[in-house]
């Protein structure tokens, strides 16, 4: 009701306020649908008529909720339930299935043609054809996305080149148009979202963990394999080993000769597709094939930060790279033709390449937005905020189990950095893949999210899904205000109770600090089975109250 009559005394289009996107959040939430999508939608509404139908439904959907047992619906009521208390507290991690993917060789003395082959016939047969068709539609497109995409396609396939080869090679053995399987190739330009992570053991150790997030991942999940990539027939030692999805000839992740990579979409800057198309028509290469081209040439961590310093690119990007020694783990911020910043674990040195020291000496996290953007207070709770704070109380409770033994090396084992990938806060539901990169150890493991198994019929995924679809909203809402992420707060002060005084500088201090206690009871949980020192009740009540001096 607030919200209508709000709309009837604004000029602007019903949705743009910001105190109505957050009431339409909170209905969107309590109603079990998926914040992320339908803001979109609910942005595009311009009349009073549309808004009120939507408004209807959501309401309907929410009584229908009401009027369910708590056991069809898991027992979850979002607004009051405890999430680090008891069961509420493994309702935060990620349940989903996931297994092994399948693997296959590449042999690059091979024809470029024939190099895909037994990749090719494997999705075939595994997933049939179409796979541009199922992304577009998967991601809410429509025929007219197709054709637009297909052109960009069709402007790759001109060039003459040893992946113009692979591209139609692929496309026969898999009975695709060949310039579907081009437009594929440019899928990082659109679509990608992950969250990455590099640190150093107690040892000196370097680790890589990542996740890799996609629209489309239903699709994705059944094309997902790890790939041996070897120098020609017979060789034992594989020059690098990447996560691949079918049809997708570049590599987003990969371990190389003495380093491994990752690459994250940088979040508002990442720019939109005809763009990056279009950067590419003036020298920028393609984010994925730089990638590729880096793990098949360097032999050493200084020799990759270098490629991935300085070659123009077709979009911006984060790179995260690590390595074998003691300061080797960087994050690159690079925009299409220049490195913007730089972020390096403590005792990073490359001759002629300054970076800033971590915000932790030890290890470095990213997901889709620049370190400087996610200090907003309003992003408390972000995906790389709330790894961050999870790898910390990891590092505090390894320090207590080992009494300071570097021996154990606690903090970077791949169960560590697990649990802090599948946290509710930090994976996503359209999360495809996980990937822990040891460099020294030329060991790569890669996990496939099952399709179909987490679902809103699943107890503890619902649950996930509710914190990351709030989450999306809070950035949706902020991004929608043209103010960036830091308008956030802003949306949350015009929700406070007719004469309430706002206290919005409050609230980060506040959020930061419900963040950082939250972490310590996961991973005190996840780690040990028990909570840690800091117990706490909290509840989303808590974080849409701060803002105002009296509860919502």
């Amino acid at each position: 009701e607030r919200c209508t009559v709000g709309r009837r005394s604004m000029a602007a289009p019903f949705w743009r306020s910001p105190r109505c996107s957050l009431c339409f959040l909170c209905l969107c939430v309590a109603s079990g649908s998926r914040v992320s999508e339908t803001v979109d939608i609910a942005a595009d509404v311009e009349s009073e008529a549309e808004a009120l139908e939507v408004l209807e439904e959501l309401k309907a959907t929410l009584e229908r909720r009401k009027g369910a047992s708590s056991e069809q619906w898991g027992g979850l009521n979002f607004w009051d339930a405890d999430i680090t208390d008891g069961a509420g507290q493994a309702l935060l991690t990620s349940q989903e299935d996931h297994s092994p993917p399948q693997s296959f060789d590449i042999y690059l003395s091979d024809p470029p043609e024939r190099r895909w082959n037994e990749v090719a016939e494997w999705t075939l047969q595994n997933d049939g054809t179409g796979i541009l068709l199922k992304m577009v539609f998967a991601i809410g497109g429509n025929q007219e996305m197709l054709g637009k995409i297909r052109f960009l396609g069709a402007q790759l396939l001109k060039s003459n080149s040893d992946q113009q080869a692979e591209i139609k090679g692929f496309a026969a053995a898999a009975q695709e148009p060949p310039e579907d399987i081009a437009t594929i190739q440019a899928l990082y330009a659109i679509l990608t979202a992950c969250t990455s992570i590099v640190a150093e053991g107690e040892d000196g150790s370097i680790v890589h963990g990542r996740l890799l997030d996609f629209e489309g991942e239903g699709v994705l999940r059944r094309r997902t394999f790890q790939a041996r990539w070897f120098a020609q027939r017979g060789d034992t030692v594989p020059v690098f080993t990447s996560a691949q999805f079918a049809g997708h000839l570049g590599v987003l992740t990969g371990l190389g000769r003495g380093f491994a990579v990752a690459v994250n979409q940088r979040g508002r800057l990442h720019g939109k597709t005809f763009s990056n198309w279009l950067s590419g028509l003036v020298g920028g290469q393609n984010v994925a094939t730089v990638v590729r081209n880096v793990l098949g040439k360097c032999t050493d961590f200084e020799c990759a930060v270098k490629k991935l310093w300085h070659t123009n690119l077709v979009a911006p990007t984060y790179f995260t790279v690590s390595g074998m020694k003691h300061g080797e783990g960087v994050l690159i911020e690079r925009s299409r033709v220049k490195v913007d910043s730089c972020y390096a674990l403590a005792g990073f040195n490359i001759k002629g390449l300054k970076c800033k020291d971590a915000e932790h000496a030890w290890f470095l996290a990213v997901s889709n937005w620049d370190a400087k953007e996610e200090s907003a207070g309003g992003l408390a709770f972000s995906r790389r905020n709330m790894a961050q704070h999870a790898m910390n109380s990891a590092s505090q409770i390894c320090s207590k189990q080992s009494q300071g033994s570097a021996a154990a090396n606690c903090r970077v084992s791949e169960t560590v950095l697990e649990k802090v990938l599948r946290w509710g806060f930090v994976t996503q539901t359209t999360t495809v893949y996980r990937s822990f990169m040891e460099p020294s150890a030329g060991s790569m493991k890669t996990t496939v999210v099952k399709d179909k198994f987490c679902n809103w019929e699943n107890r503890y995924c619902k649950a996930a899904k509710t914190i990351q679809s709030f989450l999306s909203g809070i950035e949706n809402i902020a991004l929608k205000q043209g103010k960036g992420l830091v308008g956030f707060p802003n949306a949350l002060k015009l929700t406070c109770p007719s004469g309430a005084k706002a206290k919005v500088m409050d609230c980060s201090q506040t959020w930061a600090e419900d963040a950082r206690r939250l972490a310590e009871n996961y991973m005190g949980r996840a780690m040990l089975g028990r909570f840690g020192a800091s117990r706490l009740h909290w509840t989303f009540q808590h974080f849409l109250s701060c803002s105002c001096q009296e509860p919502l």
